[in-house]
């Protein structure tokens, strides 16, 4: 994962916005993020984004909007997405089961068990 933080300084440059947090991916598959905040008071709506994202369903709400838009242009993009999603989980279920010591994780993946 690869931080564009300095990409976001425009965004955060501009008044309309205290707090910017995207995830991108390019053409081969590198997933990238920029964060950015305004010093003043931007640190409360960033940890506002972290709150939201943790406890209080962002992902369920940006998943809900995906599904609606993919029904409104009857695409099936979410499906797809999902049976992804729930393909990659039954891989690291396995893993974790057929591991000798399922209490070892990877650094990368502390956040998923907070």
């Amino acid at each position: 994962m690869k931080n564009n933080s300095e990409e976001s300084q425009e965004v955060c440059d501009s008044e309309q916005y205290s707090a910017v947090l995207q995830v991108l991916v390019d053409k081969d598959g590198t997933i990238e993020y920029n964060c950015d905040w305004d010093h003043e008071d931007g640190v409360v709506s960033l940890a506002s984004i972290f709150y939201k994202i943790f406890y209080d369903d962002l992902i369920a709400i940006v998943l809900e909007d995906i599904k609606d838009r993919c029904k409104e242009k009857n695409i099936q993009d979410y499906d797809i997405m999902i049976e992804l999603i729930n393909s990659v989980l039954e891989v690291e279920n396995e893993e974790l089961n057929n591991d000798e010591d399922p209490v070892v994780v990877s650094p990368d993946r502390i956040s998923n068990i907070m």
